[in-house]
This record gives C-alpha cells, structure tokens and sequence, in this order.
C-alpha cells in the first residue's frame, strides 16, 4: 500500500510539475514585468504581424548573438503612440541576447522605445497581444486563434495526464487488495 501511494504521489507531483512549466524559457534574463509595467515604460506599444528581419548594417567575419538586426512588423493595433502601418524594429539578432523571438506570419504584442528616429525593443518587452492591449487605453481585443488553441491544447493534455495518473493509481491499488 505504502509503495503504491509512493508512486501515485511521485505521478501526480510530474504531472503538475509539467503542467506547472513555463510555456517558453529564455537564455536571456527578463524580470518578466507586467504588460501593464511594460506599457507605462514604452514610448510606443502595438499589436502586429511579424513580416521579416535582416541584419544591420553589412556582417563581419565574427558574429555575435548581440549583433543588431531591424524586425519589420505590420502595425494592427496602436496601443500607445503613433506609429507607422509597417514598423521596423531595432532588436538583437537572438533571443539568447534578448533579441526578439518572432515567427514570420504570427502575431505579436510589443512595447518600443524612441531612439532618436529608431524604434527600439528587446525580447523582455514583448508580450501576448490580448495581456498587452487588455492594459491599453481601449480595452482588450479578441483572443487570436493560436491563443486558444494553446490554451486549449494545455489545458486538455493536464486533464488527460491527470486521469491517466489516478486511473494507474486506482489500477495498482486493486491489483494490490485483490481478493485471490
């Protein structure tokens, strides 16, 4: 019996532990501020499409994580500022530099400073398009597809993880008080 608790508890704990994982983990070390945080610090803040990314400026022969790159985004939703339709941003080449982490095609939330007349940002300034324009002058926007199907997707994996640990511990436990 004993053993047999063990081991529901030991299964338990991993599914919660896996459940409780962030959803993505950087090398770069953000203090992981708030959307609102982030809004009120920014000169500008958009929902967006991510289009493209190059380097700037011509590539040496030594190349850095830290190399600077411009991220050009379509502009859905202002949230704080005047901002072009097609925005590009100033960012690290890689998100191990704090460099944005960006998929072409998908949507964004993003806070940027002023630098003269550059936009600048970095990993730790994005956020998820509804967290950000929830905070916004305005109110939020709809949930994007992706995000509730990962919301979706998380959430069921934990149920079925869930039912599948208590089915093996309640299987064990019978196996156990069996009458022979």
């Amino acid at each position: 019996m004993t053993r047999t608790l063990l081991l529901a508890c030991l299964v338990s704990a991993g599914v919660a532990a896996s459940a409780a994982a962030p959803e993505r983990a950087w090398a770069c070390s953000c203090a992981g501020e708030s959307p609102a945080a982030l809004l009120a610090r920014a000169d500008g803040a958009f929902v967006g499409t991510f289009l493209d990314s190059r380097p700037l400026g011509p590539r040496g022969p030594l190349r850095s994580s830290a190399d600077p790159a411009v991220y050009r985004f379509r502009v859905a939703r202002a949230l704080k500022g005047t901002l072009p339709p097609v925005i590009e941003v100033v960012s690290a080449e890689s998100g191990a530099s704090c460099g944005l982490e960006v998929v072409e095609g998908r949507e964004i939330g993003l806070t940027v400073n002023r630098d003269g007349g550059t936009w600048r940002s970095s990993l730790c300034q994005q956020a998820e398009p509804a967290a950000l324009a929830a905070v916004a002058p305005g109110g939020r926007i709809a949930a994007s597809r992706e995000e509730v199907a990962r919301g979706f997707g998380r959430g069921t994996a934990l149920a079925a993880c869930t039912l599948l640990a208590v089915a093996a511990a309640l299987l064990l436990i019978r196996r156990r008080y069996r009458p022979d």
